[in-house]
């Protein structure tokens, strides 16, 4: 009697999918998962009320520099002058946010219950900094984010800023949310960011951040640039829906072998749906598995 190997086939989440099985098939679900850790505290979305947390800068007052103190400050982290990369990328910055500035120096400063980012220069490329801001998804779906920006006059100047907000979940590929874009404004001009689904990229990410990336506007105006303010960041998350696998029957005829020839086939329909990673479907040793009737077994 001839055996044959075992062959995995893995299917993506939620598309049924026919299978064609000779003898008896096992069904063994995978389900992988990994943590990072960095240095300042992720807001842990899973153990929020109503799963929504809300950063309104009540404490700024007291925060220290690199965000190493003051209430919610631990939830930020500082990022440093970084070269290369294109204007605007989310990426490049002539500024670090490791030390609150002051006054009309570029970089990131403490508002009256908001934060504020300027970005000098008179040219559109001139100068951009960032800061981050730390989630945890575990165990839930990213939901939306939300915030106020205001543009605030910088020592009778009328040069004007921008906003951009980027997401990642391993702290080197940014992507922008370009809903979330606040281009070329001026002082005394303020908004909202209101209820933009963020990405699910993010769901159960440990690792996910939102980077708040302030540039300079474009060249028009005159004197000093504005600045640039955000208060009032909600975030909010959703409980997953239950992973779900169906199985078109539940159990097999007998097969009938001889010597050398195969029995005949049999089939099956696996489907999933809200899952979290793939199926891996598993033959016992001495059975064949394909996904094409009459062909590819293996």
């Amino acid at each position: 009697m001839k055996y044959k190997l075992l062959f995995l086939t893995p299917f993506a989440t939620s598309n049924p999918e026919g299978k064609t099985f000779r003898n008896l098939l096992a069904l063994i679900v995978v389900v992988l998962g990994m943590g990072f850790s960095w240095g300042q505290t992720a807001v842990p979305m899973s153990s929020q009320v109503g799963l929504t947390y809300t950063e309104n800068f009540s404490d700024i007052v007291n925060w220290t520099n690199n965000f190493a103190s003051g209430t919610g400050a631990s939830r930020w982290a500082s990022y440093p002058i970084t070269t290369g990369g294109s204007a605007n990328d989310g990426v490049r910055t002539t500024k670090s946010s490791a030390t609150f500035a002051s006054g009309s120096s570029g970089g990131v400063q403490k508002g009256t219950g908001n934060l504020i980012f300027l970005s000098t220069g008179s040219t559109a490329t001139s100068e951009a900094v960032a800061v981050d801001f730390l989630l945890n998804f575990t165990g839930v779906n990213a939901g939306n984010l939300s915030f106020d920006w205001s543009a605030i006059d910088n020592s009778n100047g009328s040069r004007p800023t921008s906003l951009r907000v980027y997401w990642s979940t391993d702290n080197t590929t940014f992507t922008e949310i370009n809903s979330a874009q606040i281009l070329n404004v001026q002082s005394n001009n303020s908004g909202s960011i209101t209820s933009i689904a963020l990405p699910v990229a993010l769901n159960n990410s440990a690792t996910a951040r939102l980077r708040f990336y302030n540039h300079a506007g474009d060249s028009s105006g005159s004197g000093n640039r504005d600045k640039i303010s955000i208060d009032n960041i909600t975030i909010t998350a959703t409980s997953p829906s239950t992973p779900t696998i169906t199985v078109s029957s539940a159990s097999l005829i007998n097969f009938s072998q001889t010597s050398t020839t195969p029995s005949a086939e049999q089939t099956y329909t696996v489907s999933g749906s809200n899952l979290t990673n793939n199926v891996t479907l598993t033959p016992p040793t001495g059975f064949e598995i394909s996904t094409t009737t009459g062909t590819g077994f293996t």
